[in-house]
């Protein structure tokens, strides 16, 4: 259903950040749990002041402090990218999909297609019947691409760290009491462990009992994504790529590329499908134009810039198998 009132997502144009926006986002990005005291030491501020700062950048969609965990513990199977292509204003109709609780990324792009959507979903059914719900039965969509994932080979969205190596099981034992936890800090990585208790309805002690065995298990590792179009450091875009040969070699010279932040195997049109951050337009040219043709194996390459990202993403970092 398209909704004739302007969507939330569609907010104001945002004011410069300033330095301290700059170093409050610097340390989150360290320990996005950091208290607001000592937030508030490290850049000079009071830590009223520092929460002001931390709700607005929130509200307007600069930051997004969460968790990042692999999508099986949460029982989430199937996961792909959509190409969408529109025929009405692209950014009312993304703002639309970002209440779609099974979209964790939304983004106008320019190039092949408008939009762009992560879709994650229990199974393949699922995923099937949300793209039909709410893609393909839009009147102002005129055609659709999904790439599922088949393989993520790298997952360093808006420049988050690598995942450290735990040895930590690939599915480790969650019940779900976990999983709600997961979920209350997948929405606020900075909730503390009363609010957790209070959103979930389990007592205070058994959360944060539960709550600090998954961070210092590392089953759940919180995690500051930044909207990076907003903060003015990068130019992000998409770039998928056909293959020809063995994957496994292409991708390991693609993974050496230090602006490749995400790398996927998937099915569909393309074999690979990148995310990239470069500093400049020029720095992408180049990347697009020189670097990857070079790559043994690489047929062919269509490239999206991020125009405005409606949607941050949730972290699904844990995909990746060491």
């Amino acid at each position: 259903m398209v909704h004739k009132d302007i969507p939330a997502a569609l907010s104001p144009e945002l004011r410069e950040l300033d330095e301290l926006d700059r170093k409050l986002i610097s340390v989150l990005k360290i320990d996005g749990r950091e208290s607001l005291a000592t937030i508030g030491t490290q850049i000079g501020l009071t830590g009223d002041s520092v929460k002001d700062r931390l709700d607005r950048l929130t509200a307007e969609g600069v930051i997004k402090v969460t968790c990042s965990v692999d999508p099986r513990v949460l029982g989430f199977n199937s996961i792909a990218l959509v190409g969408v292509k529109v025929t009405g204003s692209a950014e009312l109709i993304a703002a639309e999909l970002t209440s779609v609780s099974e979209f964790d990324f939304v983004c106008c792009v320019s190039g092949e297609y408008d939009i762009l959507v992560e879709v994650v979903c229990r199974d393949d059914v699922h995923l099937l019947r949300v793209v039909d719900q709410y893609l393909r039965s839009r009147p102002d969509v005129s055609s659709v691409s999904s790439h599922n994932y088949l393989a993520v080979l790298k997952f360093q969205p808006s420049g988050s760290p690598e995942e450290p190596e735990t040895g930590a099981p690939p599915h480790p034992g969650v019940d779900d009491i976990d999983r709600k936890i997961i979920r209350a800090l997948q929405d606020d990585g900075r909730a503390s462990f009363q609010d957790i208790a209070e959103t979930i309805g389990v007592p205070y002690q058994t959360t944060r009992r539960r709550a600090k065995a998954l961070l210092e298990g590392k089953i759940v590792r919180t995690e500051t994504l930044v909207n990076r179009l907003i903060e003015g450091t990068a130019i992000v875009a998409g770039v998928n790529l056909r293959t020809t040969g063995p994957i496994a070699e292409i991708a390991e010279k693609l993974l050496s590329l230090p602006e490749v932040e995400i790398a996927a195997v998937t099915s569909g049109r393309f074999d690979l499908l990148l995310e990239v951050a470069c500093k400049d337009r020029d720095h992408l040219a180049t990347l697009v134009g020189s670097v990857l043709p070079s790559i043994p194996g690489i047929a062919s390459s269509e490239t999206s810039i991020y125009q405005r990202v409606l949607k941050l993403p949730q972290s699904w970092s844990g995909l990746v198998r060491k």
